[in-house]
């Protein structure tokens, strides 16, 4: 079973000088939306597919692709325009906004 979303991305700035919020094309960062915290979870992994782009840097805004490492979890939770944040840790990297699920 596969789940592949495009969304709207922004990468952020953290407020943290020991960290850069960056991200490289395959990073699994987690992920987090509403639905899935009321879901029972607050976040799960994802895979991050930046097309052309080996890296991108706070400020950055693209569109990304991603998958799930469990497509079954999200698939009934995600729509068209649904927000959520990407987290390395504790930091909030993304965050971003579905446009298509395929």
């Amino acid at each position: 079973m596969s789940f592949t979303i495009l969304a709207e991305v922004e990468v952020l700035k953290v407020n943290d000088k020991d960290f850069l919020a960056r991200f490289i094309n395959g990073a699994r960062p987690a992920i987090s939306y509403k639905s899935l915290e009321t879901s029972g979870a607050s976040f799960a992994s994802c895979s991050i597919n930046l097309g052309n782009v080996e890296e991108v840097f706070p400020g950055d805004k693209l569109e990304v692709e991603s998958d799930f490492l469990s497509p079954e979890v999200h698939e009934p939770l995600m729509h068209v325009g649904l927000e959520f944040g990407l987290y390395a840790g504790p930091w909030k990297i993304a965050k971003g906004k579905v446009s298509f699920l395929s």
